[in-house]
């Protein structure tokens, strides 16, 4: 991948079970995974790499990753599937901006669905 400065270049996901966090974004969303150590297992989301973390700790406060999806209520519902829990479901962005809903992964973490109008 090639950066400018201010691009995001890394992201990491509190995740104090990261096998079952692999298996959760492998299944929904295709992630990969290369492991550094057992406590770090970088990932990667096809635009955007990053790593699940074993030390740190879920949080459904503060910054919240969105993922691109086709079909929110049906990635949600997936997701859910998977393990998941709805925290918001499909909304309408005003203004025709799209659609987008919330979920906490298996491990607690608030993560964001959006789609195009």
């Amino acid at each position: 991948m090639s950066y400018r400065a201010g691009n995001i270049v890394h992201v990491e996901i509190p995740a104090p079970d990261i096998a079952r966090l692999c298996e959760f974004y492998g299944d929904v969303f295709g992630w990969t995974f290369t492991p550094l150590h057992a406590g770090y297992v970088f990932f990667d989301a096809g635009n955007l790499a990053g790593a699940l973390v074993g030390t740190a700790a879920p949080s459904s406060d503060g910054t919240v990753i969105t993922i691109k999806a086709d079909d929110v209520a049906a990635k949600l519902a997936q997701a859910e599937a998977a393990g998941a829990k709805l925290l918001l479901p499909p909304t309408d962005v005003p203004g025709g901006r799209g659609r987008y809903g919330y979920f906490a992964d298996p491990c607690g973490n608030k993560i964001g669905l959006w789609m195009d109008a």
